[in-house]
Order: structure tokens, then C-alpha cells, then sequence
């Protein structure tokens, strides 16, 4: 979920990057690449009248239906059943801690084995679902707002790593093969040093089938943001994925756009020909949500119906299936 930092060091690094590195772009009217798309909205996952509202207002189906659940919550059995039989992928982002509260568990604590009850009733319970799930775990680690990031609780790359390795074995071998695991950094690091580098966070090839990366364009909602573009947003971050997992398919973990600052509609009509050009990107996630800022894309009339019409792309086309089976092989 978006946090409010300092980053007028990394903007700045952003701006110098896309000054010396400009992807080619493709021709925006492609059609050959498939692409799938989720949503977060609080609540929506289990409440079936809300999703269909909401699939009426864009004149489209999500693949997948996004939301947060910390480790003081059970495997969500009822929720995954329900969106599975009406044909979305459930896409937990899976957080370790008691949310909101980052004193109720540390990396040390995982590793020391004291959550390993937990671990095999999760990872039991999602091998009785039987079916994909998406499953981030530890995403934007390389951000000081969460305690499992490396700049919190005495951690670092090498810890995260170690804990990411240990949840994925400990709930694969308690029946969790269903579950598709989700490396996600966060576009900037915090604190931007050399330490902090996104790629010295990559758990290695045998524990990632996708990639996903969150960003937003926070317009000038705080004091310390600037109005940005899509390609801006993720510039930096995406190089630093291409180092390290170049073959994985990518995923926007979670994205948007203020509603201060700029154009909100202009900047969503730009977003959907610059996701179909980022490289092995296959999937992304609107989070829609007024927090820090209003990121929905129904804030206004003029945004909504930018959305509408990004969505009636004949790329948004790609089944469950098919998005469950494109990792395979990397």
C-alpha cells in the first residue's frame, strides 16, 4: 500500500535515468499481447454485489481480485473458494505482521521458527483450495514503512532473502504448490543507498514465478511529490528487475494516480499504450482507493470513463488460465 517519503532524491534519479534510457516504444495499437488486470478496493473480494457493480461501470472483467491479509488472519478458504467459482484469481498480498502494528513480529522471529504452526496450517489449507492463488509475500521490502523492510528491525537484503526463502519452503512442503509467489519491490528504495538496492533483495529464480512491482504518481497530494508519468513512475525499478529476472513475467502489483496535481484522466488514457510497452510485462493491479490521496479511477467522471475505454482494448483478453500458466517454464 502507498506510504508517504521523501523522495525528491529518487525523483531526481528518475528524471536522469529516462534522460539516458528511453524504451522503444511499440506500436500502441498492438493487439498481439494479452493482458490481464485486477483491482483493490477495501472489502470487495468478499462481497459479490459490489464486484458486479463494479465490472458493470468499466464494461469489463477483472482476472484477478486483489486484498491485504496479515498473519493474524487464517488462509481465507470461503474467499478464494467464492471468487475461484465465479471465475477471478485471488491475489493475496500476504503481510507479516498484525496489521497496522509493526512491534508483532520480526524477521528473527520467522527464521527462529516461532510462526512455523502458522506457516503449515496456511500452507495445509491453501493445498485443500487446490487451485492458483497469488501470493505477495514481504512486498516492498525495500521500503522503511514496513517491519519486514530492510531498512527496519536491524534487517537487511540478506535477512529478507533468508525469511522469504524459509515462508515459501515452509508452506510449499505443508501442500501450498498451488500458490504462485510474487516478488514485489517498491519502484524507490528508502533510504536510496547503496545497501538498498532492489536487486540484492531477489530471493533467486527457484523461489519467484512472477515479479511484481508497486508505483504511483502521487501527484502533488504531499509536499515532497510532483506530478509523473506513467514510464517515470517505473523507470529506475524496471532496470533494476531486467538485472535480475529477466525471464520472469511482470505484474504492476499496484498502481494510480492522484487526483492533485495533473490531468487524472489524461495521465490514465497515457497508462494503458505504456503498460502494453514495458518489457514482459503481462498483468497489473489499479489499487482504488481514496487514502493518502484519491487514487481511484472513479474519482471523476472524465477518469472513470478513461478507464472504461483503456479496458475495451481487445488485449484485455487473457484468461485465469492462461495467466496461471505463464511463469511455467522460467
Amino acid at each position: 500500500m502507498p506510504k508517504s517519503l521523501h523522495y525528491l532524491t529518487w525523483l531526481s534519479l528518475v528524471v536522469l535515468l529516462l534522460s539516458c534510457v528511453q524504451p522503444e516504444a511499440k506500436p500502441a495499437t498492438q493487439t498481439s499481447q494479452e493482458l490481464a488486470w485486477g483491482v483493490f478496493e477495501e472489502g470487495l473480494y468478499k462481497d459479490p454485489a459490489r464486484l458486479k457493480n463494479l465490472e458493470t461501470r468499466v464494461g469489463a472483467k477483472p482476472t484477478m481480485v486483489m486484498w491485504y491479509s496479515d498473519w493474524f488472519t487464517e488462509f481465507p478458504m470461503e474467499a478464494c473458494q467464492d471468487l475461484s467459482r465465479k471465475g477471478y484469481l485471488p491475489h493475496i498480498v500476504w503481510e507479516a505482521w498484525k496489521m497496522g502494528d509493526a512491534s508483532t513480529l520480526r524477521l528473527t522471529d520467522i527464521l527462529d521458527g516461532k510462526w512455523d504452526a502458522y506457516l503449515q496450517r496456511f500452507g495445509g489449507e491453501a493445498g485443500r483450495f487446490g487451485k492458483p492463488i497469488m501470493l505477495r509475500w514481504g512486498h516492498e521490502m525495500n521500503g522503511n514503512w514496513y517491519p519486514w523492510g530492510g531498512a527496519m528491525n536491524g534487517n537487511s537484503p540478506a535477512t529478507y532473502v533468508k525469511a522469504y526463502r524459509y515462508v515459501h519452503d515452509k508452506v510449499a512442503s505443508a501442500g501450498g504448490k498451488n500458490l504462485i509467489w510474487m516478488w514485489s519491490p517498491n519502484n524507490g528504495s528508502a533510504p536510496l543507498e547503496a545497501w538498498n538496492r532492489i536487486e540484492d533483495y531477489y530471493p533467486g529464480d527457484a523461489y519467484v514465478d512472477w515479479v511484481a512491482l508497486d508505483g504511483y504518481n502521487w501527484g502533488t497530494s504531499q509536499s515532497w511529490s510532483k506530478w509523473i508519468s506513467f514510464r517515470e513512475v517505473f523507470a529506475a525499478s524496471l532496470l533494476a528487475i531486467q538485472k535480475v529476472a529477466p525471464g520472469k513475467p511482470l505484474m504492476i502489483g499496484e498502481t494510480a494516480a492522484s487526483s492533485t496535481g495533473g490531468d487524472k484522466a489524461a495521465w490514465i488514457r497515457e497508462f494503458f499504450p505504456e503498460v502494453r510497452r514495458m518489457p514482459n510485462l503481462k498483468a497489473w493491479v489499479w489499487f482504488n482507493l481514496n487514502k493518502e490521496t484519491d487514487w481511484r479511477f472513479d474519482a471523476d467522471a472524465a477518469s472513470l470513463e478513461a478507464f472504461r475505454q483503456g479496458l475495451q482494448d481487445p488485449a484485455y483478453s487473457m484468461s485465469v488460465a492462461h495467466l496461471v500458466k505463464l511463469h511455467q517454464g522460467h
